[in-house]
């Protein structure tokens, strides 16, 4: 079954190159829709009632959505009205902007975890996407391992659970996808070691599954 995408990014430009991206996957993948640059929010409901009535797998949305009178992350508030009417869809953002050196783009990454988005990738990496939407497809959080440990190492805040810093660690190490046993590896501890401070944290967060855990975790800036 194919996967179904619906594009939204400010640039005509962009969308095309898109299609192009997608072509030779034409088996796999349907873009199905997409949805350019706006003068004002008058047609943001119709984008939104689009989503709504195709249902695609995935919106991939562009984070810097420009809008006339509106800021340079409006696609962060997009995501979060889409996610509103739809709250099953599943939202990748993406963006072009260099992380290593701008760190209000970080501040945007997580904000889009904390409104709902499910992934965040590059869009001069189209190749590593595929990875990305079969994760998504299925309920996965995804981004990739070198901007999470950006992010890791650029905020300390947003650990209100308390959560002490052998939890934090074994979090981080989750959230690049390693399991359970390859992160007691990487830890250098046993796996009944790594299953407590996860337990501690499921507990501290108040989520019952990893996947609920990572996730939190994301959204609420632990990460």
């Amino acid at each position: 079954m194919k996967v179904t995408l619906f594009a939204v990014d400010d640039s005509d430009e962009y969308l095309d190159s898109l299609c192009q991206i997608f072509k030779p996957y034409a088996d796999q993948y349907d873009l199905i829709k997409t949805f350019s640059a706006l003068e004002d929010e008058d047609g943001v409901e119709e984008m939104i009632d689009e989503i709504h009535r195709l249902k695609p797998d995935i919106v991939l949305m562009d984070i810097s959505f420009v809008i006339k009178n509106r800021p340079d992350d409006f696609g962060i508030e997009l995501t979060q009205r889409v996610i509103k009417r739809v709250p099953e869809q599943k939202v990748i953002m993406l963006s072009g902007d260099n992380l290593n050196t701008n760190l209000e783009q970080l501040r945007k990454i997580r904000r889009s975890f904390r409104v709902g988005a499910i992934a965040y990738l590059r869009k001069n990496t189209p190749l590593t996407w595929f990875e990305a939407i079969k994760e998504t497809t299925q309920g996965h959080l995804f981004i990739p391992p070198d901007i999470s440990r950006v992010i890791l190492q650029c905020f300390s805040d947003g650990n209100t659970f308390k959560l002490k810093e052998r939890e934090i660690e074994v979090l981080h190490l989750l959230s690049l996808d390693n399991n359970l046993r390859e992160v007691a590896k990487l830890m250098d501890i046993g796996y009944d070691g790594v299953n407590f401070h996860v337990g501690n944290a499921k507990v501290k967060l108040g989520v019952t599954t990893l996947q609920g855990l990572v996730a939190k975790a994301m959204r609420q800036g632990v990460l």
